[in-house]
C-alpha cells in the first residue's frame, strides 16, 4: 500500500507524491530521473508532459543537444582553459603563458562570457570589436590589442576542440581587424643612429633617479635582449647557467619565448660599457645583486619603467617616439651595418629562423648603406657611458666581471 512519501503512478510516466505531479523522464546522459510539473490536476499534467516531450524531440532534432543538458558558455571555456595552465593542442601545460592569456581574455570573457560556446560566430566577434573599441585608452586605436585578445580566445577554442568541448573554432576564420598597412615596424620606434642613442642615454644619466634606465637602454641596444631577459641579470652570477655571468666574450642569459643560444656576444663597445657599469653599480648600489636595480636595490627596476622614461624624454630631445623594444630593433640595424648576415643575427637574438628577423624587423632596405652611422657610439666625441669608467671617476670597484679579449667583432 502506497504512502504519501512514495511516488504513486497516476498515468503514463506520470507520478504523484505529496500532492505534486512528476514526470519520469531521462536526462541528458540518458539516466532516468524525476522532473516536477507545474500542473495541479492530472489532466493538466498529461498536457504538460506531452508539451515537454515535444520540446525535447524538437531540440534534439534542431541542435543535437538535449534541453536539460548543461550549456558550456564561452566564459566557462575560458576558465577551464586558464585553469588547465593554457595547454597546447597537444595538452602540454604552459604555466608561463597563463598570466598573459588570463589578461588578454578578460575583456572577451566580459562581453562573450554568457554566450553558448558552440554558437559563437563571426558576427559576435564583430560586435565584440565595436564594444571593445569604446573601452580603449584615449589616443589608442586598439585594433591590434583586439586582434591579440581574439588570438588568445582562438587558442582557447583550439584546446576546447582537442578536449571535445566544442566542434569548431570560428575565430580561426576571422580576418585581422588591424589593416596590414597600419602595422608599425619595430624599426620605426628604434633610434636612427648612434648619436641619437647616446643623446637618449646621456639624458637618462643627467638625473641620478633615471641613471639605471640609461644603462638598461644601452644594454638592450648592445645585446638585442628583450626587457624581461635583461632584467634577470645578476651581479652574483657564478656560472654559465646564471644570467649575468660574463666569460670568454659571452654574457650568459636566460632566454624567454623558448629562445635559443643562452648568451650574447660581448663586442668591444659592450666590454668597455661593462667596466663602466660595474663602476657605477659599486658607487650607486654596492649592496644590490641586480645589474639594473630598482630604487631600493632589493628588486630589479620595473619592466615598464624604460618605456615610460622614453615616452617622457623623447619629446624633450625633439625625437620621435622610441620604445624599449626599439632597442632590440636597433641591435639588428647595427649588426647589419657591420655586414653580419641575417641568419647569424637571428642566432644572436636567440630566435630559431631568419624569417623571424625579417618578419619582425623588416628586410634590409634597398638603399641601406650601413657603416659608422649605425653604431653604438656617437659620430663625434665620447659615448655616454665613458663618464662612468674608473679612470674617469677615480673609483674602482673591488669586483668587476672578468672579460676575455675574444669579444665579438
Amino acid at each position: 500500500m502506497s504512502t504519501d512519501k512514495q511516488f504513486v503512478r497516476v498515468g503514463e510516466n506520470i507520478y504523484r507524491r505529496d500532492g505534486v505531479f512528476y514526470w519520469r523522464c531521462r536526462n541528458a546522459e540518458g539516466k532516468r530521473t524525476w522532473r516536477a510539473l507545474e500542473s495541479q490536476t492530472l489532466k493538466a499534467a498529461v498536457l504538460e508532459v506531452s508539451r515537454l516531450q515535444g520540446e525535447v524531440s524538437a531540440s534534439v532534432r534542431g541542435t543535437g543537444r538535449h534541453p536539460m543538458s548543461k550549456v558550456l558558455t564561452v566564459g566557462e571555456l575560458i576558465a577551464q582553459y586558464t585553469d588547465a595552465d593554457c595547454p597546447t593542442f597537444k595538452l602540454q601545460p604552459r604555466p608561463r603563458l597563463k598570466a598573459r592569456h588570463t589578461y588578454l581574455l578578460t575583456r572577451p570573457s566580459q562581453f562573450l562570457g554568457a554566450l553558448d560556446a558552440k554558437n559563437l560566430r563571426l558576427p559576435h566577434l564583430s560586435k565584440y570589436k565595436d564594444w571593445a573599441l569604446t573601452r580603449m585608452r584615449k589616443g589608442t586605436k586598439g585594433l591590434r590589442t583586439i586582434d591579440q585578445e581574439l588570438v588568445a580566445l582562438s587558442v582557447a577554442y583550439r584546446w576546447g576542440m582537442t578536449m571535445g568541448l566544442v566542434d569548431l573554432n570560428p575565430i580561426a576564420m576571422k580576418p585581422k581587424y588591424q589593416p596590414e598597412e597600419e602595422v608599425r615596424n619595430c624599426r620605426e620606434v628604434a633610434p636612427e643612429s648612434g648619436d641619437e642613442l647616446n643623446r637618449i642615454v646621456a639624458e637618462f644619466f643627467d638625473d641620478p633617479r633615471s641613471e639605471v634606465l640609461g644603462w638598461q637602454c644601452l644594454f638592450e641596444a648592445f645585446t638585442g635582449c628583450r626587457t624581461n631577459e635583461i632584467l634577470k641579470l645578476k651581479v652574483t652570477a657564478r656560472s654559465q647557467k646564471d644570467p649575468g655571468f660574463v666569460d670568454g666574450g659571452y654574457l650568459f642569459l636566460k632566454r624567454s619565448k623558448k629562445g635559443i643560444n643562452p648568451y650574447a656576444l660581448v663586442h668591444p663597445d659592450m666590454a668597455e660599457a661593462i667596466r663602466a657599469h660595474a663602476n657605477w653599480r659599486a658607487i650607486r648600489y654596492p649592496e644590490s645583486e641586480w645589474w639594473f636595480p630598482g630604487r631600493t636595490g632589493v628588486n630589479p627596476v620595473d619592466k615598464g619603467a624604460l618605456t615610460h622614461g622614453l615616452t617622457r624624454i623623447c619629446p624633450l630631445l625633439d625625437l620621435a617616439h622610441r620604445t624599449s623594444h626599439g632597442m632590440r630593433s636597433y641591435f639588428v640595424t647595427v649588426r647589419r651595418g657591420a655586414g653580419i648576415p641575417d641568419w647569424q643575427i637571428a642566432r644572436e637574438l636567440g630566435v630559431s629562423t631568419v624569417n623571424v628577423v625579417r618578419k619582425t624587423y623588416g628586410d634590409t632596405p634597398d638603399n641601406f648603406q650601413g657603416g659608422n652611422i649605425h653604431s653604438w657610439r656617437p659620430s663625434k666625441g665620447d659615448p655616454a657611458w665613458v663618464m662612468w669608467l674608473p679612470e674617469k671617476c677615480g673609483v674602482v670597484p673591488m669586483i668587476q666581471p672578468e672579460l676575455s679579449q675574444s669579444g665579438a667583432q
